[in-house]
């Protein structure tokens, strides 16, 4: 229904492994837009310094978990620079009732998707997130 829309800000991170030790932001940003149970949130992020923590990455401090209805979607993530992929696109995996979004790089080229790590981003790594899904929130 029309009669529930949201906007807010919401501060996007990366984290490895889920941890997040000795990291530092040059820019860390985000907006959403809810309406109904669809949620729109953009965002950027630009490190000065990735921290010590390793792992799978992943985004954190989304404002809304997905719903079951978002389970299993890939979103592309946009690269300004300095991820160590080879080349191949990062892509933001959605979980139900997931706090966060797991990144995976390759698979939409007909191999298999790698999780995307820590060793894959500098400490001048840029990214833009736009992802569009579904909430129960």
């Amino acid at each position: 229904a029309l009669d529930d829309y949201e906007e807010g800000t919401w501060t996007p991170s990366i984290a490895f492994g889920g941890g997040t030790a000795g990291q530092s932001y040059n820019r860390r940003q985000g907006k959403y837009i809810k309406i109904g149970s669809m949620v729109y949130i953009q965002g950027h992020l630009y490190f000065t310094n990735k921290g010590t923590s390793t792992g799978q990455a992943s985004i954190t401090g989304i404002p809304f978990p997905p719903s079951s209805n978002s389970a299993g979607t890939f979103s592309p993530l946009g690269d300004r620079g300095n991820l160590n992929t080879g080349g191949r696109g990062v892509n933001a995996y959605l979980h139900a009732s997931a706090t966060s979004f797991l990144l995976y790089d390759g698979g939409f080229d007909g191999t298999a998707n790698n999780d995307t790590n820590y060793g894959d981003f500098n400490n001048s790594t840029e990214i833009d997130i736009n992802i569009v899904y579904y909430t129960n929130s």
